[in-house]
């Protein structure tokens, strides 16, 4: 998850789809939820990035984990 990147043309909901995906199926890691939203956010290229910084109406990852992951 750490190692999890947006692929080049790809929408920020199809990475964020594609993520979720990969935390259902993997194991269990163990992780706090907090880590995996900046593992995500960290991931994706600058214009996506930057419209998650929006939506969240400031740094994305200032947020908590749970409205992090309900934007």
């Amino acid at each position: 998850m750490l190692n999890f990147e947006q692929r080049k043309k790809e929408t920020l909901a199809q990475a964020w789809l594609c993520f979720q995906s990969l935390l259902k199926e993997g194991p269990d890691l163990g992780m706090d939820n907090n880590l995996f939203a900046q593992a995500f956010c960290m991931s994706l290229e600058g214009p996506s990035r930057l419209y998650l910084d929006r939506s969240a109406r400031g740094s994305f990852l200032n947020l908590t984990a749970k409205p992090g992951m309900h934007l």
